[in-house]
């Protein structure tokens, strides 16, 4: 696959330089994610610029202004320090982007504002003065729009966000202008990020919901709100919190507004967008009690599982991802091995826990070189079902040496070596079996004993 480069400038003066790796962390995520299913790279440049004991002339770094694809400016309180001709580092940046846009299609240019406290603006300093300033004029100006967020918690999911739909937009449109990828099959079974992400949450125009909105557009206009009835409010606050979960925190819906919707199942004709947000919800509750298969009918078995690998590695919130690869050991599928390497590489522990308990229900030998680093895992937790997991499926490749693994680094006996005292069936050498009872773990010395009795 040609490997293609999305390079990113990111300017701010050197009060968000937390930010700042934020942003670099997200980017290398994002590398890993898409870097071998679509061929795309981000490059980013001028993170390094703002941080303890690294800088460069200011020349140097505007030849990267000069050839970025994507602009991304940062400001809170500082402005920063005159350079040349310009007030700040920072404005000078900005100025060869926005005459690059003007004058041409590059570098899309984003703009991202910290919120400042209210207390602030009473006093607010030449440093601060001049950020509200830059930050009116954009208004004003209306060339373009721009972001706020609270803390890096919520920088650091605007920027996944973005930075995600971004490369799946412009990996869409070089695939609509390649003139071979028309005459080539594609060459990889990975999940089709790209159109879940790009065709099917898009939606076409809703009528039913349009008229719910305006009427409380009128209604509000009037001063007639209470016009507005039950159900009416219900689908409001239904779509409200899909938009918002979805261009925000990842949150879900409430157990008892899902069953209310759910009561309506047959009448209301839902958007793509609040079907897929009450899916979510089913998964982040999955063992609970909120209807969702029914949001999934008509839906093709792969076409589930499409999206079930979908969330379970690219969801925001933490229990719809969990919840995703839980509903994937009903599916008796084989997860891709892209897949399976990057959440078994996750920073979350109990997302690595869940994909591991995924590849119980495999049997590939090539799973066993993924699960094999996990084995020596800083997390106990995680070390011990890894070795489980290891045994169980080395089990089904070379018995003999599952066993002795089994043996000497087991403290606990696996699914397969419980089930083999009902079967009492095991591929394994009778000497093998003995030398456990002597040299094993007590409970796997149990089961040597217990297995010897019985055969």
């Amino acid at each position: 696959m040609e490997r293609k480069i999305l390079s990113v400038f990111v300017a701010s003066p050197s009060d968000l330089s937390d930010e700042r790796k934020t942003l670099r962390d997200v980017v290398e995520r994002l590398n890993k994610i898409y870097g071998k299913r679509i061929g795309w790279q981000i490059e980013l440049l001028g993170w390094e610029d703002t941080l303890a004991g690294f800088s460069r002339p200011q020349t140097l770094i505007n030849k990267d202004v000069e050839n970025c694809d994507l602009f991304i400016g940062m400001l809170w309180k500082r402005w920063g320090t005159e350079s040349g001709e310009y007030s700040s580092g920072f404005e000078e940046e900005f100025s060869i982007a926005r005459s690059r846009r003007i004058n041409g299609d590059k570098p899309e240019i984003w703009m991202f504002f910290k919120r400042i406290e209210e207390e602030l603006f009473k006093d607010p300093g030449e440093q601060l003065k001049k950020c509200i300033h830059f930050k009116k004029q954009l208004i004003e100006g209306k060339e373009l729009l721009f972001k706020e967020f609270e803390d890096i918690s919520a920088f650091r999911d605007i920027a996944f966000e973005d930075l995600s739909a971004y490369l799946l937009d412009i990996n869409n449109s070089s695939q609509k202008t390649s003139s071979d990828l028309e005459t080539e099959p594609p060459t990889s079974n990975a999940v089709p990020y790209a159109k879940l992400e790009q065709a099917n949450y898009r939606d076409n125009k809703n009528d039913e919901l349009i008229d719910v909105f305006t009427k409380i557009g009128k209604c509000l206009g009037d001063g007639n709100e209470e016009e507005i009835d039950y159900w009416e409010r219900i689908r409001a606050y239904l779509s409200a919190s899909a938009l918002f979960s979805s261009s925000h925190i990842g949150e879900l819906f409430g157990t008892h507004e899902t069953n209310l919707v759910y009561r309506k199942r047959n009448e209301w004709n839902l958007s793509f967008n609040e079907k897929s947000f009450l899916m979510r919800t089913y998964f982040g509750d999955f063992s609970g009690v909120i209807p969702g298969w029914y949001w999934l009918s008509g839906k093709d078995v792969n076409d589930i599982e499409d999206i079930l690998f979908y969330l379970s590695r690219n969801d925001r919130n933490g229990a719809v991802r969990k919840g995703a690869l839980a509903a994937l050991n009903y599916s008796n599928t084989t997860p891709p091995l892209e897949i399976m390497s990057d959440l078994l590489e996750d920073d979350d522990d109990d997302i690595i826990i869940a994909a591991i308990s995924l590849i119980k229900y495999c049997q590939e030998k090539t799973f066993l070189a993924l699960l094999e680093p996990l084995l020596t895992h800083e997390n106990e937790n995680i070390r011990n079902v890894a070795m489980a997991t290891y045994i169980d499926l080395l089990y089904l490749f070379e018995p003999e040496q599952s066993f002795i693994l089994l043996k000497e680094k087991s403290t606990e006996v696996t699914n397969v070596y419980k089930a083999s005292l009902e079967s009492l069936d095991i591929k394994v050498s009778v000497d093998l079996i003995v030398s456990a009872i002597f040299e094993a773990a007590p409970r796997v010395r149990e089961y040597a004993a217990d297995y010897l009795n019985r055969t």
